[in-house]
């Protein structure tokens, strides 16, 4: 068996996957879609469990609250100094942060 390049294995600006991931199935997606309602049902029968452990009981709980509001955003703290931007930069900003806005994002 030969051993993997060192470095980088393909030219500066070539994709080793030039296809990307290929696609799920569309019937296997519609198949775990059906399977969501008993999925739930299991999850919230290993939180309630009696004798399933507390590990078990927190990982469904978190799972099932993932599920329903999405995973909580993780702020990210940062000293910036806006001064030492150029004006199209702060433009820039200022767009990201209007469209961050628009769509419910977290603008901080």
């Amino acid at each position: 068996m030969s051993k993997p390049p060192v470095g980088r294995p393909f030219q500066k600006g070539q994709s080793g996957n030039p296809g990307g991931r290929k696609k799920i199935p569309v019937h296997v997606t519609e198949l775990a879609q059906a399977e969501t309602e008993a999925c739930i049902k299991k999850l919230v029968a290993l939180r309630d469990g009696k004798k399933v452990a507390h590990s078990v009981q927190l990982g469904a709980t978190l799972a099932l609250l993932d599920r329903a509001w999405g995973k909580p955003s993780q702020p990210i703290e940062g000293n910036f100094n806006l001064s030492a931007l150029t004006d199209e930069q702060l433009q820039q900003l200022a767009g990201i942060r209007a469209a961050a806005s628009q769509s419910g994002g977290n603008s901080g």
